[in-house]
This record gives structure tokens, sequence and C-alpha cells, in this order.
């Protein structure tokens, strides 16, 4: 995924969001963090934070950070 990224995504601070993010999916492709919890870490907005969700959800394999982890 990291790759994925990293070849297909131009270096913006959405990027740097996506990346973050992929540090929280999990082996099952649960991501386990919540929006809120990116925007108190990053200080990003709703929407931003939003896009980067979205863009992640886009990469393959398909499915990825489309369902969160119970403890989020």
């Amino acid at each position: 995924l990291f790759r994925s990224v990293h070849l297909t995504m131009r270096d913006t601070p959405l990027r740097r969001l996506v990346l973050l993010l992929l540090d929280y999916v999990d082996d099952n492709g649960y991501l386990g963090i919540s929006n809120e919890a990116v925007i108190e870490k990053t200080g990003a907005d709703e929407i931003a934070v939003i896009d980067a969700v979205t863009l992640l959800q886009q990469l393959d394999p398909p499915g990825v950070g489309l369902a969160r982890s119970k403890s989020v």
C-alpha cells in the first residue's frame, strides 16, 4: 500500500494524510483510527481527512480501509 501511494500520488498534504492512515490499517484491512483522532493528531480539517480516507479506500486490494476496527 505504501508503495502504491508513493507511485500514484503527488507529495501533498493529502498524500501525507493517506500515509498516516496506512499506519493504522491492520492486517485485515480495517482502519483503526477515527477521523476525529486524525484531526486531533494532525490539525487537518475534516474535509481533508475525509478525502484522505476516500483515497485510501480506492487503493488495492479492494475494500482496504472500508471498515473501522471495533476500538475506533
